[in-house]
């Protein structure tokens, strides 16, 4: 019994970091909830980035943080160029290391990404 109510702890523990993360980054984007150059002219829509990132863990073997970055704003940049809108509404930044959207380490925490932290080089990889 006691392992049954530690598990259900630790499920409920999991979902509440997952929202609360969620709403950092709903929180990061709160200057942006209009349509602009920013955003790619659509707001962000963090099922769909949900299921993109879930998408390239699936088919990329070593999805590391810097790579998953770079791929999210190929693909904004690709449909952008294709459809003129974005397709996540994620806004970004410029970085040392390229360009990475706001709140990127919080996107680390939606439900389709499974972190595995191997120190290698500063790196992270993605699951």
């Amino acid at each position: 019994m006691q392992d049954f109510l530690s598990s259900i702890n630790n499920v409920i523990k999991l979902q509440g970091n997952t929202l609360l993360k969620i709403q950092e980054i709903k929180n990061a984007y709160v200057e942006y909830d209009v349509k602009s150059d920013y955003n790619g002219y659509k707001l962000l829509d963090i099922e769909k980035i949900n299921a993109v990132i879930g998408y390239f863990a699936q088919y990329i073997e070593s999805l590391y943080k810097v790579k998953l970055m770079k791929l999210l704003w190929y693909l904004d940049a690709l449909y952008f160029k294709r459809e003129g809108t974005s397709m996540t509404g994620l806004v970004y930044k410029h970085l040392p290391l390229g360009a990475v959207p706001i709140a990127y380490n919080e996107l680390l925490y939606l439900p389709a990404v499974k972190v595995v932290e191997d120190y290698f080089d500063d790196l992270y990889r993605i699951h």
